[in-house]
């Protein structure tokens, strides 16, 4: 059920930042976290980037004296774990909390027709896009002497300050029209038909808040990979396992209050009141203030006196290594696979709260039961299938989801089951191949990653898959217009609806997406079968320097023009022209 909830947007990033630090930390080899949280349902980002520097070497004259170090190092750091470990709890948390909004706010409360909420799914991810150059910034150019901290504290401050214009302004009455007094929302009546028009507001709130958390995120992956360097072998991936259950529990209680907080009637719940809208984003704003007084009192960033690198240089090492047969074929791969797997149906937000009728509360709950299965999915892969070819891999997953979510679409859209438990059904159960994808794509970054290389590679791949999934975006949407599906009469039977060509309209509106999606599947055969041939590539010295230049041409169009295109969608000058499924302006 792609869509509303952004069914597979959200799985594709989340685990990512836990597997791939487990895997670099096994090989003893530097890490840079991948993905993590786009919210199992909306790019619930967790970090998504990480840096390092040099560990100290460790003496080896003697063992006990060896040993004493170590122990020295891990007394030392672990008393510099505590504030890191806060910071990623706050970060989590002001993610999730963003995140989880869409659903309850965007698509409920304004009542946003399927384009449009696509756009407010996509334009996050130009947000997140731009943790490369967040990263190498902080890597070439350190302020006053610190790499990393100044960064976190520039960036959650803004956020803060983003998150307190949200909370101060009063937000609009409902779409539909309200009786508070008798706990009703009536979908027969519009009550203002000019909420929609508040969605830019507040979207761009949003993603700028989101936009400097990020540097917040990129400067703490590379504290976290610096502490964790510096621990003992006995006790090395300590903190790094410590920082993804705070970003995972943060995540989760992030997700459960906004489910509980707004699952009133106005916003599509099933409770007969709601917390109002600016306590939940100052209880945001409050998080950003926790974040920056934690980190400013309690996060420590050894690299004092550090001085500003060669930024030219350093970026013609990337170059260079980029345009290898190994890595550009993989990075090919990764990114028309981000693209055609987030081609999804506009319908889906208006099939999940018109016909399924799932609650706020509802999404959230199954977003959580979801993360459990993609530990599931990803101990399956590990135990049985960790050696087998990873096209196979990507092949069996990509198909196991398309099966799943368009069935449960088609017994939904056809009136045979509609039930929100039902619903989500699909989004549990494709929750364990998808856990699979992540994890193999993790895999294939470490092994075709050239060493000291791995900060900028990292940022490239996440920033490829991001640019990737938000082109989806406007693809599906162009595609899909013929069908006129984003409003809601189409599926109130109230207001005329819900007739056999309606249902008929929204399936095809399924289908094309899907089609789409497996004639994309052959540009697997690019994709290295496993670790071996990554060596044989790396070997054969063949690189792709001209493809390799118009790849990297191609995320930079790419990223203006989802980011164009995503506003134009919010913009009601722009979005009454036909072409962006307007009726005309």
């Amino acid at each position: 059920a792609a869509g509303g909830g952004g069914h597979s947007c959200e799985r594709s990033a989340s685990g990512m930042v836990g597997k791939l630090n487990q895997s670099r930390d096994a090989r003893r080899e530097v890490t840079l976290d991948a993905f993590s949280a786009f919210d199992s349902k909306q790019l619930d980002e967790k970090p998504l980037h990480t840096y390092h520097v040099s560990p100290p070497k460790l003496e080896d004259n003697s063992s006990e004296e060896g040993a004493e170090q170590e122990e020295q190092e891990d007394a030392k750091w672990s008393t510099f774990g505590p504030g890191l470990y806060l910071q990623y709890l706050f970060q989590s948390l002001v993610q999730r909390f963003i995140n989880s909004l869409n659903y309850a706010f965007f698509g409920q409360y304004l009542n946003l027709s399927g384009i449009e909420y696509r756009a407010v799914q996509t334009l996050p991810l130009t947000a997140y896009s731009m943790k490369i150059f967040i990263g190498v910034l902080s890597d070439v150019l350190p302020i006053r002497g610190l790499r990393r901290k100044p960064y976190i504290l520039g960036g959650m401050f803004v956020s803060f300050c983003f998150m307190v214009a949200a909370s101060v302004r009063q937000k609009p009455a409902p779409y539909y029209a309200y009786d508070r007094d008798n706990c009703f929302l009536n979908k027969t009546v519009v009550g203002n038909p000019e909420a929609p028009d508040a969605a830019l507001y507040y979207v761009t709130l949003f993603v700028m808040s989101l936009m400097f958390l990020a540097f917040a995120d990129v400067a703490s992956d590379a504290l976290k990979v610096e502490y964790s360097q510096r621990e003992s072998r006995e006790a090395r991936g300590t903190i790094a396992t410590i920082c993804a259950m705070c970003v995972d529990g943060g995540g989760i209680v992030g997700a459960l209050i906004v489910g509980i907080a707004l699952n009133g009637p106005a916003y599509g719940g099933s409770f007969c009141w709601d917390v109002p809208f600016r306590i939940v984003t100052g209880f945001i704003a409050l998080c950003c203030a926790g974040s920056f007084l934690n980190t400013l009192f309690l996060v420590r960033d050894e690299n004092k006196n550090a001085k500003a690198r060669n930024l030219k240089k350093e970026l013609y090492k990337f170059y260079q290594a980029f345009k290898s047969k190994e890595v550009f074929q993989s990075f090919l791969v990764l990114f028309v696979w981000a693209v055609s797997t987030k081609i999804t149906s506009p319908a889906a937000i208006k099939v999940k709260k018109n016909w399924a009728e799932v609650t706020p509360l509802i999404s959230t709950i199954t977003q959580i039961v979801s993360s459990f299965f993609q530990v599931l999915g990803v101990s399956i892969l590990k135990r049985f299938f960790l050696q087998t070819a990873w096209w196979k891999i990507l092949l069996f997953t990509r198909l196991a989801v398309l099966l799943t979510e368009n069935l449960v679409e088609f017994l939904t859209i056809f009136d045979y089951v509609r039930n929100p438990y039902f619903y989500f059904a699909d989004d549990i159960i494709a929750s364990i191949p998808e856990s699979m994808t992540t994890l193999v794509a993790g895999l294939i970054m470490i092994e075709i990653t050239p060493r000291g290389a791995e900060a900028m590679f990292h940022a490239l791949f996440i920033t490829a898959f991001v640019i990737g999934a938000a082109l989806g975006s406007p693809i599906s949407i162009m595609v899909t217009l013929p069908f006129d599906i984003g409003r809601d009469k189409k599926y109130l039977a109230a207001r005329g609806g819900d007739t056999m060509d309606d249902r008929w309209d929204v399936f095809y509106s399924f289908l094309i997406p899907a089609a789409i999606q497996l004639v994309s599947l052959p540009v697997l055969a690019l994709l290295p079968r496993q670790k071996e041939q990554v060596r044989q590539f790396r070997e054969s010295g063949k690189k792709y320097p001209l493809l390799a230049t118009a790849f990297i041409i191609l995320l930079v169009i790419c990223f203006f023009f989802t980011l164009f295109i995503s506003l134009a969608y919010l913009i009601p000058t722009f979005n009454c022209h036909p072409f962006l499924g307007g009726r005309g302006c």
